[in-house]
């Protein structure tokens, strides 16, 4: 019995069978199962949903809806992208350790090639392995950062006032200054007593 005459009988009948339920219709042009193996191969290639989902030819919004929608293309995804975190981890490793050959170019010609390892990849793997013996890297832990306290943004006319006081004392410095000047020369210009004028 198909499913149009399933939907046909009445409730009434013993043997009533309820109407199947209509498959997910498939759009020709959207996301096929074509398109999705072409784009797992490429998020385990490069392990970046956006260059993912521009290679297949979609959407990264189709993306996060397919996988809001369906847990099952959510946790290949997620196995997909920690696939591409570990070729990426061995790659960061090799040009750690061995290194990138660097063209050095003189008068036009290449004049040698050497291999350079870079420290700061090194750097960061380590940071990444071992946080307590190298130190952190990437943003602060949520709980980290709710303790630390926050600062205080001051209003505009806190600014202000706090501009106008660091005015207010430049100019009572240099008042002063200006009267020393004054004095030391008032001092100079006076005339000295002689030794036998009593003042």
């Amino acid at each position: 019995m198909g499913a149009a005459e399933a939907h046909r009988q009445t409730d009434d009948s013993a043997g009533a069978i309820a109407a199947a339920p209509r498959p997910h219709r498939q759009r020709h042009d959207g996301f096929t199962p074509k398109k999705q193996r072409k784009f797992f191969k490429a998020l385990r290639k490069c392990g970046c949903l956006s260059d993912a989902a521009r290679v297949a030819g979609i959407s990264r919004n189709t993306v996060r809806r397919h996988r809001a929608k369906w847990p099952e293309f959510d946790r290949k995804v997620r196995g997909a992208l920690a696939m591409a975190s570990v070729e990426l981890d061995l790659i960061a490793w090799q040009r750690a350790i061995e290194g990138v050959p660097e063209i050095v170019i003189r008068d036009g010609r290449v004049a040698w090639i050497k291999i350079k390892p870079s420290d700061s990849i090194l750097r960061l793997l380590m940071q990444g392995a071992n946080p307590e013996k190298y130190g952190r890297t990437g943003a602060m832990p949520k709980a980290a950062a709710a303790r630390k306290p926050l600062k205080k943004v001051a209003s505009k006319e806190e600014v202000d006032d706090a501009v106008l006081m660091a005015l207010a004392k430049v100019e009572r410095r240099v008042r002063l200054e200006e009267e020393e000047k004054a004095a030391v020369n008032d001092n100079k210009a006076a005339p000295s007593p002689a030794p036998g004028d009593e003042p």
